[in-house]
Parts: C-alpha cells; structure tokens; sequence
C-alpha cells in the first residue's frame, strides 16, 4: 500500500472499524523516503491553562456528518490510477475489518457520531488534540476562525517527527492525537510497508467520542 501521496490525516475515522493505533513496518525500502507525524501532546502541553479548558470544552463537526469542510478536503483521485476491481477489493476489506458486535457493547457503533471532542477522552488520559484538518466542517460553540489558529500552530516542524525509512524500521502511531503525512513518493522505485491497526487493550473510559 501506499504509493501515492497523501496529506495530513488520521486514520481514526468516523467509522465503525475505527483504528486507534497505526503500525508500519518497513519492508522493502530502496530510496529515502519518509513519514511524517505531527504529535499533539507538547503542542497541548504549551498551551496556557485557560486555553486548555476551552479546547476541552469544545466539539467539532466532520465531514461524515454533512456540510463542506473548513479546509477544502485532499483526496487522491483513485478512479485515475486503480481499476474497479482493486477499488471493490479495499471496500471488502474494510467491511471484513468492521466490529458489528459494538452495537451491543457500546449501545451504538463507535465513531457513528455527528459531533467529537476536540480533546478525545484516550483510553489511558493522555491530553492531545484530534484534529482532523480535511474533515473537520465547524467548531460547535466557536468561530471557525479557531481552525487556522490550531492549523498554523499545531501543523508545524515544532511538533512533528520525521522518520527516514530503513528496511526493518517499525513505527508506531496513536490516532487520537496525532495526524501524519507521506510528502514524497518514487514511482520508479520500491517502498513496501507493512500496515497493522488496533484497538487499545486497556479501555478504562466508555464515553468514547471517536
């Protein structure tokens, strides 16, 4: 997977197979080439107090959910590189990956929201933002204004890790607060990640947003 180039994201979607932990594994790896995560955990960590207690007073709107987004969405543009057969083969994929059981668990599919805490209520309290920056279509009690404030703030050098990919490499990535982006790609020359997602073991919160 992954041979195109793709903007900031997370993959922890509003969808019932939502993925709180991303891993990659290097495999083949035969020029440089990079992923970049951008950690919102220092970024919280150096806002003032009274600035913490309004992002966690605030909820955001995504695009499942109706509306344009703040920031007109990135997406690549699949019928122009990928047959129907390949498009077909992703969505069974997805859907074999789908817990249908949350229903009687969480009394609703997780993730099927219309609104999400700014500050995600994590499963072991860790304090970040989930900014989903092509998706998110309004701040619900604020001008959307407050976008571009978190956008040029957060989505910075300051804030983000820069891995360089050698064959064998594994990383890691929370999806709660965290977005990442591939910049660059070869078309001429092989990049093989192995891709896995999970859920967090230890739930100690069921009030989930996500």
């Amino acid at each position: 997977f992954a041979d195109d180039e793709l903007d900031w994201h997370s993959n922890l979607v509003p969808h019932a197979d939502a993925q709180e932990i991303i891993g990659l594994y290097g495999k083949t790896i035969t020029y440089d080439t990079e992923t970049w995560v951008c950690s919102s955990l220092p970024y919280m960590q150096n806002l003032s107090q009274t600035t913490k207690d309004f992002f966690k007073g605030l909820k955001t709107k995504l695009i499942h959910s109706g509306g344009e987004s703040i920031n007109q969405p990135w997406r690549p543009d699949w019928g122009k590189k990928y047959t129907d057969t390949v498009i077909n083969g992703i969505k069974q994929n997805r859907n074999k990956s789908r817990v249908d059981l949350l229903d009687k668990k969480f009394n609703n599919f997780r993730g099927v929201l219309n609104e999400h805490n700014l500050v995600p209520n994590h499963p072991l309290g860790a304090e970040g933002i989930f900014f989903q920056p092509y998706e998110i279509t309004e701040f619900v009690g604020a001008d959307n204004d407050l976008y571009y404030e978190i956008f040029n703030n957060f989505v910075t050098d300051k804030y983000t890790y820069k891995h360089k990919w050698k064959p064998g490499d594994i990383l890691l990535m929370d999806q709660f607060t965290t977005i990442h982006r591939r910049p660059t790609v070869s078309k001429d020359k092989t990049r093989e990640l192995l891709r896995s997602a999970c859920w967090y073991k230890n739930r100690k919160h069921y009030d989930y947003v996500l």
